[in-house]
Order: structure tokens, then C-alpha cells, then sequence
């Protein structure tokens, strides 16, 4: 009596229709637990002989089959929201400070640090921050 192991072609090449599933997961370089999801939902199928479980080689490749090719992006650059499906480009934003903006920003952040704040251009003398703070009425 002799024993003849099915040899099939399939997407990983050409081999037995049943293998162990060491032997799966090395090929399909894939862990146990993705492995066992496949075969849970029904996606790839096992046999159990004796105590040793077995993968079908056929629904593997059944699987690899089924499964959608994968295109590159044409445009591989920066996608713009019209290319993600939005109608226009929002108006780019500005901002504009003007010098007292930024003088008035200076001022408060010395005053808040507790240091002493000049006046623009710098011409009087320094007045300590706490004496900012009584005239401001803080």
C-alpha cells in the first residue's frame, strides 16, 4: 500500500494540499492568532487528524484569490481636499499683527513674569513690574 500526498499549484507554489500549521505560518508570514481568525470565519479551512491540526492549501490560495489587488496612487504628492472629495480649497489664512499689537503683547508678558517693562523705543526708564500692576488697578 502506498501513500500519495496531492501535490497542487497555488499562489506560494507548488506543494501538498495539507499543511501543518508551522509550516503555514512560515509561508504566509502571519502569526497563530491571525491564522486561527481565518479559519474561525471560515475563510481558510483545517482538519484535525489525530492530535495534529492540518491547513487546506486550497483555501488558502481560494483566499489569496479572492482577495483585491492593491494599485499605487497615481498622485504620490500632497493630496489636496478636492482630491479627498471636498467641493473647493478653503481661502488661505492670514494673519495680521500690527506693532502695537505686538508691543501690547510684550508688555503683558513682562508684567506677567513679574519683570520690569520698558516703554517702545526705550527712551524712560524702566518702571518695575509692580507699580504696572497698581497703576493697571490688578
Amino acid at each position: 500500500m502506498s501513500l500519495e500526498v496531492e501535490l497542487f499549484s497555488h499562489p506560494l507554489g507548488r506543494g501538498p494540499r495539507f499543511r501543518r500549521i508551522a509550516a503555514v505560518l512560515d509561508m504566509l508570514d502571519i502569526g497563530r492568532t491571525k491564522l486561527w481568525r481565518l479559519v474561525k470565519s471560515g475563510d481558510v479551512t483545517a482538519k484535525k487528524v489525530g492530535g495534529t491540526v492540518f491547513i487546506d492549501m486550497v483555501s488558502v490560495a481560494a483566499l489569496f484569490d479572492a482577495a483585491p489587488s492593491i494599485t499605487p496612487l497615481k498622485n504620490q504628492g500632497t493630496m489636496s481636499l478636492t482630491d479627498l472629495g471636498f467641493d473647493e480649497e478653503p481661502p488661505p489664512l492670514e494673519f495680521r499683527i500690527t506693532a502695537d499689537d505686538l508691543a501690547g503683547m510684550l508688555d503683558e508678558s513682562t508684567v506677567a513674569r513679574g519683570e520690569s517693562a520698558a516703554p517702545p523705543g526705550g527712551s524712560a526708564p524702566p518702571v518695575p513690574a509692580n507699580a504696572l500692576a497698581a497703576r493697571a488697578g490688578r
